[in-house]
C-alpha cells in the first residue's frame, strides 16, 4: 500500500494542495519513508512539519498522504506494513515515541 501512494515534493505551494481533512501522511527523504503519522487536516499537520513546529528532525523531501474516516486504523496498518519489511518503525516514528 506504501508504495502505490503518490508522492509529492514537500514545498511550501504543494503542501498548499493538500486536503485540509482527516487523514494519513508519510514523510520521505529520497526513497526512504522517515514519518507515518495522522491528522486532523493534513495540510496543517504538513505545514507544521514544514515550518519547524514538530521538532522533528527529519528533513522530508516528499509526502504522501490518504484520507481516512478512521486515521489511527489506516496508520497502524502502514505502520505494520512498514514493520514487516524493514523489521523497524521509521526513523521519526522512532523519535516521536
Amino acid at each position: 500500500m506504501i508504495s502505490e501512494l503518490r508522492r509529492y515534493p514537500f514545498l511550501g505551494p504543494m503542501i498548499e494542495g493538500a486536503p485540509d481533512e482527516l487523514g494519513v501522511y508519510l514523510l520521505w527523504e529520497g526513497d526512504e519513508v522517515t514519518y507515518i503519522g495522522t491528522a486532523r487536516s493534513i495540510r496543517t499537520r504538513l505545514q507544521d512539519h514544514l515550518s519547524g513546529r514538530d521538532h522533528c528532525s527529519c528533513h522530508p523531501t516528499h509526502y504522501s498522504w490518504k484520507l481516512a474516516r478512521f486515521p489511527s486504523v489506516l496508520e497502524s496498518e502502514l505502520l505494520a506494513e512498514y514493520r514487516y519489511k524493514f523489521k523497524a518503525d521509521p526513523r521519526c516514528n522512532r523519535t516521536a515515541a
